[in-house]
């Protein structure tokens, strides 16, 4: 059996190599920027809209997205040795505070990486146990010093529990912890996996309006991510407060455990959750298609804080519905969400009379009476009556047809009925052509008269039903 062998902090932090991404807006021009920072870090500074491009030792990439009054730029520099990688972040950000301007969608990444053949560790961050850095990691600690970031769609909780499929006990706890906690991925995220079996860490955490000017609290979380990680790295058993941290994730994931086989049991915990099938409350509809609903309804209430409203699955269309509800998802697919205040992760989804903020919209498609603010939003259409405030929006011409306040539009279409605000700004592709015309494909024809009846009476006019969902021009 291996032993851990010991490190001192010093030793760590020699070993720990650190690289940095900063998000910025600036309506300096580009030169400037690039001469400006090349001085500060004394490396070469590459300019280029390819978001691809990596960093060197001795070359920096300067990410401008676009062209417009005040630009985003994205500064990468490559990880290097913690004690060189410090004295160059304090320059960057006294530079980015004294010139540029960051916002609720601006973010300072760190990444990072142990050099291994000096830090030698029980496991390598390609092999490392996931969960117990989740579990090891104090998320209230890191919003003590940017409480922004809570709820951020940019650096959303890895605190996610996986979907209730089996019993799992108390004491059987720690030995099946990875069926019981989840490893999120994805660049949204507090801790990035992605890149985690090539032996690289991303943290997002850092960021929202004024981020450069917080220098003491942001040298206070990186120190915090790399004995964080080191420990996670070298350490065999369980420690007691990842152990409280695990029995305080699962203290609901037990209670619902108990009502995943008895639909009786789940009435009797959650009382304000009204399920029904095709709109009916039946008792014994609802114990004949609970094992086919059961899984997506417990992985709401465990993961996304259903606690009250109408959760009803659709058996003609085969799509789950929820109505006056109030979630903070960690992810979202495939609803027709109607009257809910939303926030998190938002996929496939259809929106009907909603209020969204701090949230990511990711291929869904906006209806009617949807106020969106303070959220990112990529290959979403929005029709008519609907508003948007405060939001960075990358499409793929998907066509937005609604009412566009203080926002970045990238790559929409935008429809003859919408209306933008002087603060809007509008990018579009230079290189791309309109495609050829050649009619409509219809991807799925939707019923949606369980919407209709929700929302109450409607003129005579008003057509609702076997809309497309969506529209693509080939």
């Amino acid at each position: 059996m291996n032993r851990a062998k010991k490190y001192t902090l010093p030793e760590v932090f020699n070993n720990a190599e650190i690289g940095f991404v900063f998000e910025f807006y600036s309506s300096k021009k580009t030169n400037f920027i690039v001469e400006n920072l090349s001085k500060l870090t004394a490396k070469n500074v590459v300019t280029t809209n390819d978001v691809h491009y990596e960093p060197t030792f001795s070359k920096t990439i300067l990410l401008k997205e676009y062209n417009a009054r005040k630009p985003r730029y994205s500064f990468k520099i490559a990880r290097q040795k913690f004690s060189s990688a410090i004295p160059v972040l304090k320059e960057v950000l006294q530079w980015i505070s004294e010139t540029s301007d960051t916002t609720f969608d601006t973010l300072m990444r760190v990444n990072m990486a142990f050099d291994t053949k000096h830090l030698q560790t029980l496991r390598e961050i390609p092999t490392m146990s996931t969960d117990k850095l989740i579990l090891k990691l104090d998320e209230e600690y890191i919003y003590e010093r940017f409480p922004d970031q809570r709820d951020s769609p940019y650096a959303m909780s890895i605190k996610t529990l996986m979907p209730v499929t089996e019993t799992v006990y108390l004491q059987d706890l720690v030995k099946n912890v990875n069926y019981v906690i989840g490893t999120p991925k994805g660049s949204y995220y507090g801790v990035d996996f992605e890149k985690y079996p090539d032996g690289i860490l991303e943290f997002n955490y850092i960021g929202g309006v004024d981020y450069p000017e917080k220098q003491k609290e942001i040298l206070e979380l990186i120190e915090y991510y790399v004995i964080k990680t080191y420990q996670s790295l070298n350490e065999t058993d369980y420690t007691k407060s990842e152990l409280s941290e695990l029995k305080f994730m699962t203290n609901q994931f037990y209670k619902v455990q108990e009502a995943y086989y008895e639909p009786e049991k789940f009435w009797e915990l959650f009382p304000e959750v009204k399920v029904g099938i095709n709109m009916r409350r039946d008792s014994q509809m609802l114990k004949t298609f609970w094992p086919k609903i059961r899984n997506t309804l417990f992985e709401m209430v465990v993961n996304n804080h259903l606690r009250k409203g109408e959760f009803n699955y659709d058996l003609d269309i085969g799509v789950y519905q929820l109505r006056g509800a109030d979630i903070k998802c960690s992810s979202i697919k495939g609803f027709d969400l109607v009257k809910c205040n939303i926030s998190g992760i938002v996929e496939h989804c259809n929106l009907i009379v909603c209020e969204v903020n701090n949230a990511r919209l990711i291929n869904s498609r906006v209806v009617k009476g949807t106020d969106i603010t303070d959220s990112y939003l990529n290959k979403v259409s929005i029709e008519t009556q609907n508003n948007i405030k405060n939001c960075l929006v990358e499409n793929n011409y998907e066509v937005l047809n609604c009412r566009i306040e203080d926002s970045i539009v990238k790559f929409a279409g935008i429809g003859k009925l919408a209306k933008l605000d002087e603060s809007t700004v509008i990018i579009d592709r230079e290189e791309w052509q309109p495609p050829i015309d050649k009619g409509v494909e219809v991807e799925e024809i939707r019923d949606y008269k369980w919407v209709k009846n929700l929302l109450g009476p409607h003129p005579e006019q008003h057509t609702f039903g076997n809309e497309y969902i969506k529209k693509r021009y080939i």
